[in-house]
């Protein structure tokens, strides 16, 4: 019951006994609970640790136990102040990757253009196709050769198939999503278990379902609706 507070059953077993019975030593502890003495020992050593025991005044060099009231409140309470310094952590490394996104977008290879991002090479198309993926879990993004979104744009978003979802099978998904890491189609068939042919058949499949004269095309449509 008490594991989220670091309490195993042995030691939350032993705590309960010693409430129970607060005159109670180790050899009464072993009695009551069946547990061999290591086993209550090492308990004992637990709760001191959490400070569930402290010393007690009427007989020297015996424990008696924390009322728990008073000292599960304070493991709680330690465990507030754990959470609230992880998400002071967290606020921070956020912080430090949105500045870090920032330089990045600074030093990256490309331009704008009429308004638009002009990519060089191959590794800068992938590395936008990989941003823009990662974002459409948070966001609705086209991603629109020749400028800027026209009227008709919002139409063409919607799957190939009304009512089908993405579009896609989940064996397509997971070629798609092998496909654009970088991945050859070799590399790809070895993955998935098939074979290099059945990745190409599936591949021309999918480019002539989206109208696309070329891979690059078929990953800017994917893209666009969202499929990835």
């Amino acid at each position: 019951m008490l594991e989220l507070l670091g309490l195993d059953s042995v030691a939350e077993a032993v705590y309960r006994g010693m409430l129970t019975d607060p005159e109670g030593g180790v050899p009464e502890l072993c009695a009551r609970l069946r547990l061999p003495e290591f086993a209550v020992r090492e308990a004992l050593d637990r709760l001191a640790d959490l400070t569930l025991l402290r010393a007690s005044r009427a007989r020297p060099g015996a424990l008696r136990p924390v009322s728990p009231e008073r000292g599960l409140r304070l493991l709680l309470r330690r465990q507030e102040e754990e959470l609230a310094r992880r998400q002071q952590e967290l606020a921070a490394s956020k912080a430090a990757v949105a500045r870090a996104v920032a330089e990045y977008a600074t030093l990256r290879t490309g331009s704008l253009v009429d308004g638009g991002e002009r990519l060089v090479g191959l590794d800068a198309i992938q590395a936008k196709l990989e941003a823009l993926t990662a974002r459409l879990a948070d966001e609705r993004l086209a991603v629109l050769p020749g400028g800027a979104q026209s009227a008709a744009s919002p139409a063409s978003s919607r799957p190939l198939d009304e009512g089908a979802g993405t579009g896609l099978s989940a064996g397509e998904r997971e070629l798609l999503r092998l496909l654009s890491t970088g991945l050859t189609d070799d590399a790809a068939a070895k993955r998935l278990g098939i074979s290099v042919r059945t990745v190409r058949r599936q591949m021309a499949a999918l480019m002539g379902r989206l109208d696309a004269a070329s891979r690059f095309e078929a990953g800017l449509k994917v893209a666009q609706r969202g499929w990835l």
